[in-house]
């Protein structure tokens, strides 16, 4: 039997230690993913958003725009931009900044919408891209 040149052994042993680590990473995302459980800043709302064309969005049936910087997070907490979610519709967590703009979205959990009080639900309007909207003009 022929022995195994070093060169050899230390790609195979590294391939096999990269397949081992990958392994164990994607397990830890799924465990990281179904027990994380979100904390969100005092003083933020709950609505319903209906995302339009990037920057239209609809609020709680209110036409809006999304403010430049928009931090749109999923429901595994993940940055998310706002072309990905056209046509969608969502029960979110939202921040207003000091003039009165979208700073920051949370998109909700199944969990975290039991968990909001049945009474402050809103429920979910389809974006429409006909209705009057004031930043578009008509």
């Amino acid at each position: 039997m022929k022995p195994i040149r070093p060169a050899l052994a230390s790609a195979l042993a590294a391939c096999g230690l990269t397949l081992c680590a990958l392994a164990g990473s994607a397990q830890a995302q799924q465990v990281q993913a179904q027990q994380v459980r979100r904390f969100f800043p005092a003083g933020v709302e709950h609505g319903v958003i209906a995302f339009g064309e990037p920057p239209h969005i609809t609020l709680d049936g209110k036409p809006m725009l999304l403010a430049a910087g928009t931090r749109i997070r999923s429901e595994t907490n993940r940055v998310m931009l706002s072309g990905a979610l056209t046509g969608q519709t969502h029960m979110v967590n939202y921040a207003l900044g000091p003039s009165g703009e979208l700073r920051e979205i949370w998109i909700l959990t199944a969990e975290e919408i039991s968990e909001i009080n049945q009474s402050r639900l809103i429920r979910p309007r389809p974006f429409n891209d006909t209705e009057r909207n004031p930043y578009r003009g008509n």
